[in-house]
């Protein structure tokens, strides 16, 4: 146990160490830091919520994987839908939608840009379809290239004559 001293301002602490060791603490909690170290298996259960909440970034990271075995995730960041214009969008979050103008009939493949801040060249990009028109207007992403803050996309398949109006696609950035 350290003690705190209000007269030199400096902030108490508990620290756990092995008896008669001085090497590292395997413990330290304080007002601005928390510390757990273990050579074995470490447990943390509870028949309600945990709750671990961070104004800045939470690293997870392990040697051999993570396993959510069963596990349904659930809250991702997910944005309201946005529209395109002039073949731009901009939907700055981890999921969301955005709906792609009605082509000419005779356009089967355009170029779109998708702006978003959470998209690296390292990231990963995953589209589906959510709407369209008719058995023969089925659009979906063709290609997309992610670069630092946005995705250069094609859009294919509008070769039917029955895509009638907007078509939406949704996607999912990881990384």
């Amino acid at each position: 146990l350290n003690p705190g001293s209000t007269s030199g301002g400096t902030k108490g602490s508990v620290i756990f160490r092995t008896e008669g060791n001085t090497s590292p603490a395997y413990f330290v909690s304080s007002e601005d830091s928390f510390y757990a170290y273990s050579q074995g298996m470490v447990s943390i259960e509870s028949t309600g919520a945990i709750d671990v909440i961070s104004v800045g970034q939470i690293h997870i990271m392990s040697m051999n994987g993570i396993n959510f075995e069963e596990t349904f995730l659930t809250g991702f960041e997910i944005a309201p839908e946005a529209s395109v214009s002039s073949f731009q969008v901009t939907v700055n979050a981890q999921a969301g939608s955005f709906s792609v103008p009605r082509h000419a009939a005779y356009v089967d493949t355009n170029s779109y840009t998708l702006f978003n801040t959470r998209v690296t060249t390292n990231s990963l990009f995953f589209s589906q379809s959510i709407s369209s028109d008719g058995d023969l207007c089925r659009p979906y992403v063709k290609t997309a290239v992610c670069h630092n803050g946005y995705v250069d996309m094609e859009i294919t398949g509008y070769s039917g004559g029955d895509c009638g109006s907007d078509a939406t696609i949704g996607f999912f950035v990881i990384g």
